[in-house]
């Protein structure tokens, strides 16, 4: 009986491994895996992305990596430009499983991790929405200038500007203009318990992607379907996530109640209510749990990015104090040292704006997105990828694309420059894909780099910024995103 039992057992295995290996052969290739643990005997999980960069040299631009399970890497602009613009609608949709689902308790909600009929109807009205504040309407930039003055008002207030800790404060910031789009309201500087109680359970978040809870849920995905194991074996993995969901329930409620079906939308609720409660709306299928994971999706994929991508600069400021001079040179003598900078400075604002975007492209703060499933047969760059496949466009690389970007681990603003030195590149703009590329390019891009246009212009020409410590510090950790390590700076308000 016992050797019956091994024979199958034995047998059991043998047919997988031959399984696994069969569907190996039928992906591009790629470092040699193991069953059940694919490539993680060759990386480390704080280093992947510097990994995968690696097999680029040994494999070229599309070969596939086993994180957990099989995942097609797209290494470089071409090919990253082939498979989302030219084959667009084969891969633009998600698998709807563990990680993708990870942030939501339902499914296929979203801007981000949704899919297919719904995925395109929750984008089409969250851009809709977003055009409709920023364009003929001023009430976006209007929203991140108030945000912005209320920092540099705090700023001048504090009593210590030789040891200024911007991670908070920028946070913060960054935060209230989220808070403000999304829900109508902010937190004031001296009063925010509140925001940075939900900011840190959002950190705590971004660093759940490196535990083996995480890890092991990727390699075995069809466990997290069931509430059991969310709730009981890994409640751990999802005690933060049910946290903020409470959280932005209630904020999304608390805009409702202010809601005035006859009154002009002051914020994404309100827009969102009217669009979809709107005679022959197109969005009348939309519901309340849709707008949560919208407002929801808006909060996390903009605080983060672009509160690291200010800090970035901030420390690159430091970095390149001659940059810095440059900026605010330029910056004084377009709009002076105290007029309030607009967007409609910055075509004036050569210099400034290529920093903005070589701080964005060398920072290169997001390694990894949600993966794209693909749906039909797909060659590119001549590998086979098959319908089904998970592939992973992998900006980072792209960002640091040889054949794009000269000397790519060096920051050079001037490289968005043409040769006048007065016009951006916008050609090479184009080619750098920080918001991603294709359908799901980032639906938020014009706020966040409205954001930055806003607020980073406005540092320089308020304040001069160098290390209170000297040497700056310009390694990162990865925790979720890259993100510098933890700084401050000395500010002298320029007079």
């Amino acid at each position: 009986m016992i050797s019956f039992v091994l024979t199958i057992l034995l047998g059991s295995i043998v047919l997988y491994v031959l399984h696994f290996y069969n569907k190996v052969r039928k992906l591009p290739k790629g470092p040699f895996p193991l069953p059940l643990i694919g490539n993680a005997y060759q990386f480390d999980p704080k280093n992947l992305h510097k990994w995968i960069l690696e097999q680029k040299e040994t494999y070229g631009p599309v070969f596939t990596v086993y994180i957990a399970n099989p995942v097609v890497v797209l290494a470089d602009v071409k090919t990253i430009r082939e498979a989302l613009v030219t084959h667009g609608e084969h891969f633009a949709a998600r698998t709807l499983k563990f990680p993708d689902n990870f942030m939501h308790d339902l499914p296929n909600v979203g801007v981000i991790s949704s899919t297919g009929h719904m995925w395109q109807a929750q984008r089409r009205l969250t851009l809709q929405i977003m055009r409709d504040f920023g364009m003929g309407r001023p009430l976006m930039e209007e929203k991140v200038i108030l945000s912005r003055n209320e920092l540099i008002e705090h700023l001048d207030s504090l009593q210590d500007k030789d040891h200024v800790d911007f991670s908070e404060i920028i946070h913060l910031t960054i935060g209230n203009i989220i808070n403000s789009v999304c829900f109508g309201f902010t937190y004031p500087h001296n009063d925010a318990k509140d925001f940075y109680h939900f900011s840190h359970l959002v950190d705590s978040m971004m660093t759940i992607v490196c535990t083996w809870q995480f890890r092991f849920l990727s390699i075995f995905p069809d466990l997290a379907d069931y509430s059991f194991i969310r709730d009981y074996v890994f409640s751990g993995l999802y005690k933060g996530n049910k946290a903020l969901r409470k959280i932005n329930i209630a904020r999304v409620q608390k805009a409702r109640e202010s809601y005035k079906p006859n009154d002009e939308p002051l914020n994404f609720v309100h827009a969102a209510i009217k669009e979809i409660n709107a005679k022959d709306s197109n969005f009348s299928f939309l519901n309340d749990d849709h707008i949560t994971a919208m407002c929801f999706d808006m909060y996390l994929a903009g605080q983060e990015t672009s509160t690291t991508t200010t800090k970035w600069m901030i420390l690159l400021l430091m970095k390149y104090p001659e940059m810095q001079k440059k900026m605010f040179n330029e910056i004084f003598d377009v709009v002076g040292l105290e007029n309030e900078i607009k967007l409609s400075h910055k075509v004036n604002l050569p210099y400034t704006m290529a920093f903005i975007n070589e701080a964005q492209r060398w920072a290169n703060i997001i390694p990894f997105i949600i993966g794209h499933k693909c749906t039909r047969d797909t060659t590119i760059e001549g590998k086979f990828i098959p319908n089904g496949s998970l592939v992973q466009p992998f900006f980072y690389g792209s960002n640091l694309d040889e054949t794009v970007f000269e000397d790519p681990y060096q920051f050079k603003p001037e490289r968005f420059l043409l040769e006048d030195g007065k016009t951006l590149n916008k050609k090479l703009y184009d080619q750098m894909y920080s918001f991603g590329r294709g359908a799901r390019v980032c639906a938020g891009q014009s706020l966040a780099l409205m954001e930055l246009q806003l607020i980073v212009p406005t540092l320089v020409q308020r304040y001069q910024f160098s290390h209170p410590h000297g040497e700056v510090d310009l390694s990162s950790e990865f925790a979720g995103i890259l993100a510098p390590h933890h700084f401050t700076c000395k500010i002298v308000r320029r007079t």
